[in-house]
């Protein structure tokens, strides 16, 4: 490798690092954002899968927004994050760990495989469950729900969330709650939640997270989410900056040859 092309080799690493992590306790050190308004909210996606897998997005609104609209949002907002959806319920999550623009899953049991998604979200109505079902892109974050008293996503809010009706198990689709808030994650207890996310409302301040590993028999998730020193931010890379580097590399070249011929 020449000297220009290790240069701009250098140079192109350095402009995709916002792609790189930084660990994340409050609002102040989150640094993808969706939405307007004066109240904000904080996601968090954990897949366990090693260093980095736990990521965290922001999320701004006036008045109240469920958490199923804020997960859309979000979904929207970043072109590497997919989801997999049957309703409301979420079943899988990807994240595309290295820009490679391949969201999408094969579903063994699906009719329509490969399955992509539109605005980040991928429908898939023909089962609640998606055993076997893979990325598109191998080194993507992945998991997805294999059935119940397995593998699924569970969500997790702070204990200080308040329910309508106590949280009674038999209303979870049926019971509203209002997601506790925190100033910081260090200092939040996350519980299952008793309700599903289209009938949880985030306030100020909530935080809220999908955790993914196991479920019991009786239908109780078992995987809450990291501790805050394993919680990541990831910033979206500037297309702009992406398109003047590849400029400045071809600039680079020609002179190179140039000063060849």
């Amino acid at each position: 490798m020449s000297t220009i092309q290790r240069q701009f080799f250098y140079a192109l690493i350095l402009s995709i690092s916002p792609l790189a992590t930084a660990a994340v306790n409050t609002f102040d050190d989150i640094d993808h954002w969706t939405g307007s308004g004066e109240n904000q909210a904080a996601m968090v996606i954990d897949w366990h899968d090693g260093s980095g897998s736990a990521k965290v997005w922001g999320i701004q609104f006036d008045g109240t927004i469920t958490v199923d609209s804020a997960v859309r949002q979000v979904l929207a907002a970043d072109s590497r994050l997919y989801g997999v959806a049957n309703g409301s319920f979420w079943m899988a999550y990807g994240y595309d760990t290295d820009s490679a623009g391949q969201q999408g899953v094969t579903i063994p049991a699906g009719t329509s495989n490969p399955y992509t998604p539109t605005a980040g979200v991928i429908t898939y109505d023909e089962a609640w469950s998606m055993p076997g079902s893979t990325p598109l892109d191998s080194n993507d974050y992945y998991g997805s729900d294999d059935g119940v008293a397995s593998t699924s996503w569970g969500l997790y809010v702070p204990d200080t969330t308040a329910y309508d009706d106590n949280g009674t198990p038999a209303n979870f689709w049926d019971d509203w709650g209002t997601v506790g808030a925190a100033t910081s994650y260090s200092d939040i207890t996350f519980s299952a939640s008793a309700v599903g996310g289209s009938v949880l409302n985030l306030q100020d301040g909530s935080w809220f997270a999908s955790s993914f590993g196991d479920y019991d028999g009786s239908w109780i998730h078992q995987t809450p989410p990291s501790a805050s020193a394993g919680l990541q931010a990831a910033s979206v890379p500037e297309p702009m900056t992406l398109s003047l580097m590849a400029m400045g590399g071809l600039g680079l070249l020609r002179r190179r040859r140039k000063a060849t011929n």
